[in-house]
């Protein structure tokens, strides 16, 4: 390879054969390989060393500590140094400690260098911030607080562990009513995912339960039509928490609340369209200081998936949304809440509630989507937190809070035809529609009735229909900007009661 042969040789002859030799070790990656010769009795040797790493050094760690570094670089410094070795643990490195250390965000440059006769791995380490701050704003309207404003935030912190301190802050203009919500969580185990928390707040609830509207669809239907779907009150407190999850999409969740519930009054008449309407009053509730433990378990499995992330939503909850984009999966929880009786408090009451939504996908576009719901109250409930049927999240044939009680099982079938393309609008995006069929089964009933004693089908109350939805959603976005018409009529005897009705929402009803 390089003619060596025996016989006469030059000096300059040696000296090139040897860096020939060298610089084909450098050429493949052994940056510290080093050639030398000697003649010995006529004999001339060519010594090679591959190269030895004799220091490794890590720059930007302030946090993170040289020993875990070492660890997780796991390279031998008694053995040859080669690049792909090098490229290979620094890989490594980054791969384990993204898992590990939550203070560790990436490798910056890493090299080799010989310096005062040593050879040095020196490797750049970027740490993420100990502090991390995020905010949003807070924009809505209703007709208990007229245009409400304010701002919310998070900020993530990791002087314990990994510590989240989130609140926010809005003001109702027409009521002069301020609300807010503060509060930290930690997790204290590294190895445990389990959240401990606790909270501050004033804020106005409604009740509607697990089939909440969005908020963004509430002020539309008041500022445009002034028509309310909601009922509001006011809840002040206290709460404490923790909450383990089973991976990134189930969790279990243990609260205690200590709040007083109190009533609000309708504020503004005002409304874009309908201007001379006079809109509803807010209805009076039940008063008084509620002591509560709950405890819930959610899980998803769609394929794409949404949750709410504000501030208010906070505190450890796993509030999961519909996604127009999920074909197959399964998402709902179990929970009970427990009120009053050794808790104290002047409501007093036990609720025992589920939900299941499956996406099954059929043949080509089509799917039929199942989801069920069920509450059981244990006593009358206070006018807060009656269960309701009737309007674009429950039975679609029917107008909001067509029907009230303390228990409530609801059926959803849905045929969906579904299709999107791939649009490019600078960051590339699925533009998509929907057809969809539907029927909605519900009953609902006090708490002491007995239903299979005098049962007729005209209890159970449904609706079919047929509804129609086009959404745009951005690459890697959870939250796709949707618009659905959902066209129903109930299914009833009463002639009176067959009305259609047509909703129109920003977001999949399931």
């Amino acid at each position: 390879w390089y003619d060596i042969l025996t016989g006469y040789t030059s000096v300059a002859s040696m000296k090139l054969k040897q860096w020939m030799i060298k610089d084909f070790y450098l050429n493949r990656g052994f940056p510290f390989a080093d050639v030398t010769h000697g003649i010995t009795n006529d004999v001339l040797q060519y010594n090679i060393s591959e190269g030895y790493l004799d220091e490794i050094r890590f720059t930007g760690n302030r946090k993170i500590s040289r020993t875990e570094l070492i660890s997780a670089l796991d390279i031998d410094t008694d053995g040859v140094y080669f690049h792909s070795l090098g490229q290979a643990k620094v890989n490594n490195l980054h791969k384990k400690l993204s898992n590990t250390n939550d203070l560790f965000k990436s490798v910056g440059d890493w090299q080799v260098q010989s310096e005062g006769g040593k050879n040095i791995l020196i490797v750049e380490i970027k740490e993420r911030s100990l502090i991390k701050p995020g905010w949003f704003p807070i924009v809505g309207y209703n007709r208990v607080h007229g245009v409400a404003l304010g701002a919310g935030g998070t900020l993530n912190t990791r002087y314990i562990n990994a510590e989240k301190l989130f609140g926010s802050v809005s003001i109702g203009m027409s009521s002069k009513i301020l609300n807010y919500h503060v509060g930290i969580e930690n997790s204290f185990f590294k190895r445990i995912p389990l959240t401990l928390g606790v909270g501050l707040f004033k804020l106005t609830d409604y009740s509607f339960g697990d089939l909440r509207l969005r908020p963004s669809e509430i002020s539309l239907s008041d500022s445009f039509y002034g028509t309310s779907a909601d009922n509001y009150f006011q809840r002040q407190g206290q709460h404490f928490w923790t909450a383990y999850k089973f991976g990134q999409y189930s969790q279990l969740r243990l609260e205690y609340t200590l709040d007083t519930h109190t009533n609000l009054f309708k504020s503004t008449n005002w409304s874009y369209l309908q201007s001379g309407l006079i809109k509803l009053g807010n209805p009076r509730i039940d008063t008084g200081s509620l002591r509560m433990v709950s405890f819930k378990y959610t899980f998803d499995t769609r394929v794409h998936k949404s949750r709410l992330d504000s501030a208010e939503n906070l505190a450890s909850q796993m509030i999961l949304r519909p996604n127009e984009r999920t074909r197959r999966g399964w998402r709902g929880y179990f929970g009970v809440e427990i009120t009053g009786r050794f808790l104290g408090g002047d409501l007093t009451y036990n609720v025992y509630n589920f939900e299941l939504a499956r996406y099954n996908p059929l043949i080509g576009l089509h799917n039929l989507n199942l989801r069920i719901v069920g509450d059981f109250a244990d006593a009358p409930l206070p006018r807060q937190r009656l269960l309701y049927l009737g309007g674009s999240k429950s039975l679609r044939g029917y107008s909001f809070n067509s029907f009230a009680g303390d228990r409530r099982i609801m059926l959803n079938v849905e045929h969906r035809i579904a299709d999107e393309i791939s649009i490019d609008t600078g960051t590339d995006a699925y533009l998509g529609w929907a057809l969809s069929t539907f029927m909605d089964i519900g009953r609902i009933w006090e708490y002491d009735d007995n239903i299979f004693a005098d049962f007729t089908f005209k209890e159970i109350k449904s609706s079919v229909g047929i509804g129609f939805t086009i959404y745009v959603s951005p690459l890697g976005s959870p939250y796709p900007i949707t618009n659905v018409f959902d066209f129903s009529i109930p299914i009833t005897s009463d002639s009176a009661l067959r009305k259609p009705k047509l909703f129109w929402r920003l977001e999949r009803m399931f």
